[in-house]
């Protein structure tokens, strides 16, 4: 690991396999995906298979910024591993690449350890802006865990 690879462990109060589901399934992703400020516009999030997925973050003052990416492999009820790249917003082109592992693990307690790793970063300051990101993201996730949340 580097200075621009990213570690982030969120612990979660769900089963493992619950865990999992909340991070992987499509119904669940739309709902945590995405930093403080952002709507989810146009979206393919499905990391239960492998193949291409994306997503439109809509920022008020900033519009739009695409990001998409090839789920690589998914274990089931362990972890899922994907390719990451932003879209430059006059061309469409995509940027550099990095990669995404979301791993769960069990805590001892029946509980989850949610692990986001993200490794080929290209600069530091991209690494401070994906870890805000993601750390916003991923507290998002305990809106969802029951009781108040969909997932029991």
């Amino acid at each position: 690991m580097t200075g621009t690879d990213l570690t982030i462990q969120k612990p979660l109060r769900l089963a493992p396999d619950r865990a999992f589901l909340l991070v992987t399934r499509p119904e669940y992703l739309p709902f945590w995906w995405g930093p403080r400020g952002i709507t989810l516009g146009e979206h393919n999030l499905d990391f239960t298979r492998t193949g291409p997925w994306s997503s439109v973050m809509i920022e008020a003052e900033a519009g739009s910024h695409r990001v998409s990416g090839e789920v690589l492999s998914v274990s089931e009820g362990e972890a899922v591993e994907l390719s990451w790249a932003w879209h430059d917003r006059q061309t469409g082109e995509r940027g550099h690449e990095s990669v995404v592992i979301l791993s769960v693990l069990d805590d001892g307690s029946g509980s989850t350890i949610l692990t986001m790793q993200q490794t080929g970063l290209p600069d530091s300051e991209s690494a401070r802006l994906h870890r805000e990101g993601w750390t916003f993201s991923l507290d998002r996730l305990d809106e969802l865990i029951a009781p108040a949340g969909p997932v029991p």
